[in-house]
């Protein structure tokens, strides 16, 4: 029996099409998409805007997006703004932009830079945040690692967390600036540039001098170092995130600037910045000097 060959389907102005089964639907315009949708692939660069449920091998928005029911994909990848009202399951999910979902969120790998908002639960075999989010329910995951932003805009907020290994940690002051890495850049960039120069020199006769490449490096680097204190002197520690959260339980934790009730584990970790109710913990429990633990009991 001969499977039946899939159509393809590009928008580039403004058009609507009907559901059914495709392999590649791309959208560089505006297109509106009525019915249940079966693809291999779905790229939207415009906007689209799905009225029933998708199923996809791949979808890759950079653009706006919009499923009004469920999606099932194995790779969803948003650097744009998309909103799936009902549940999203992938194998992959990666979101570097603006990403709401409208009930649960079920995944292999959850990888956020950008911003997320799940209004159930999030379930996952891995999860890394490098943005922010707002989970209503629990966040489930083995491997949990949270790299708080900047600001108060990077608050991220979930209801409780569950898993085998759970990691939140500050980004700090505005960026992680690291001088050595810097110079080590800047001087590879300067001795590359140098080392073009000395080719133009001998090949064309063209007598170009910069200086002293090293010198220019050390007083880049001190211009890097000037601006980073310059910006760390204005954000105190109340700009920092916060990682807010009812309740946290896990086997191995590590917690940085995290506002929460109870945190429940046998090795537990309380960094710097947090402010922690009560926790109970069976192997080994470490608190932060800079940490405030209000009750804690070893189980």
């Amino acid at each position: 029996m001969t499977e039946t060959k899939r159509e393809s389907v590009t928008i580039t102005g403004s058009g609507k099409i009907g559901g059914g089964v495709y392999d590649v639907i791309k959208v560089m315009g505006s297109a509106r998409v009525s019915g249940d949708v079966e693809a291999n692939t779905i790229r939207t660069a415009g906007s689209a805007s799905f009225s029933g449920s998708v199923d996809a091998l791949h979808i890759h928005n950079a653009g706006s997006l919009r499923i009004a029911e469920d999606v099932s994909t194995g790779s969803f990848k948003s650097a744009g703004s998309s909103t799936v009202d009902g549940d999203l399951r992938a194998t992959h999910f990666s979101c570097s932009g603006s990403q709401r979902v409208g009930n649960d969120l079920i995944a292999g790998s959850v990888r956020l830079s950008g911003s997320c908002n799940v209004s159930n639960d999030v379930e996952a075999d891995e999860f890394v945040s490098k943005g922010r989010f707002r989970i209503g329910g629990l966040l489930s995951a083995d491997d949990i690692r949270i790299q708080l932003g900047h600001g108060r805009g990077g608050h991220c907020v979930v209801s409780e967390i569950g898993g085998e290994r759970i990691e939140v940690r500050s980004k700090g002051p505005f960026w992680d600036y690291d001088q050595e890495k810097l110079e080590r850049k800047l001087g590879k960039v300067g001795h590359k540039l140098e080392k073009g120069l000395t080719k133009m020199r001998g090949k064309f006769g063209i007598e170009i001098d910069l200086g002293d490449i090293d010198k220019m490096v050390d007083d880049l680097v001190k211009v890097g170092e000037k601006i980073k204190v310059n910006i760390e002197s204005n954000f105190d520690d109340d700009y920092l995130a916060m990682l807010q959260v009812e309740t946290i339980e896990g086997d191995d934790i590590y917690l940085e600037y995290t506002k929460a009730s109870m945190v429940r584990g046998k090795k537990i970790t309380i960094g710097p910045g947090c402010e922690i109710e009560h926790v109970e913990y069976s192997d080994s429990l470490e608190i932060d000097e800079e940490a405030h633990v209000v009750k804690q009991d070893k189980f």
